[in-house]
């Protein structure tokens, strides 16, 4: 039974020194493509920023239309 256990034991070392490795081998290559993935998330972010920005002078535009709008509409005909 003791040997069947350190056969196990055995195995499982080997196994986790195999998943190591592995994720050695796939880290290395990966580690462009994350670099890039940060840096397409933060250009993403810039662009939302934007957008932001551009609805909220949208929305200042509307309210000064708005106001023009109604200014000549309430103002006295003569």
């Amino acid at each position: 039974m003791r040997a069947e256990w350190l056969t196990w034991q055995e195995e499982a070392q080997e196994l986790a020194q195999a998943l190591v490795e592995e994720q050695k081998a796939t880290e290395l290559p990966l580690s462009p493509l994350w670099a890039e993935l940060l840096k397409l998330e933060r250009q993403m972010t810039d662009e939302q920023d934007k957008i932001c920005a551009v609805r909220g002078n949208i929305l200042k535009n509307e309210m000064r239309v708005q106001k023009m709008v109604t200014g000549i509409s309430s103002s006295p005909k003569t």
